[in-house]
């Protein structure tokens, strides 16, 4: 998913995925797709032209739960950008390794 040129500094599980998400700038929802994620952050995929905030509230619409949490914008390219959790939870971690086994299993059976 990133280019060859960007160094990869992400550390732990992470899944290529697609989960709906929104992140808010100034009050406004910016519809969004998650396509990689892991208990520390995730790389979105923005639905419309836009940039994110440095810190912006971020919603994820995993299987299970609406996710709700602060995220830190680490870079942004086009758009595409990386964000960090900024105080998840362990319920929120846990939620997130679920969707994590969910996807995985999900790839082996089919």
């Amino acid at each position: 998913m990133l280019q060859p040129n960007v160094r990869n500094r992400r550390a732990g599980f992470r899944l290529d995925t697609f989960v709906a998400a929104r992140a808010y700038r100034d009050g406004y929802a910016l519809r969004a797709k998650v396509v990689d994620i892991s208990a520390t952050g995730a790389l979105i995929r923005l639905q419309a032209n836009g940039s994110l905030p440095l810190v912006q509230r971020l919603e994820l619409e995993l299987e299970s739960t609406t996710l709700c949490t602060l995220a830190r914008t680490v870079w942004q390219r086009d758009d595409v950008c990386a964000v960090r959790f900024i105080g998840l939870s362990d319920v929120d971690r846990l939620n997130i390794a679920e969707h994590l086994d969910a996807v995985d299993r999900h790839r082996r059976i089919h």
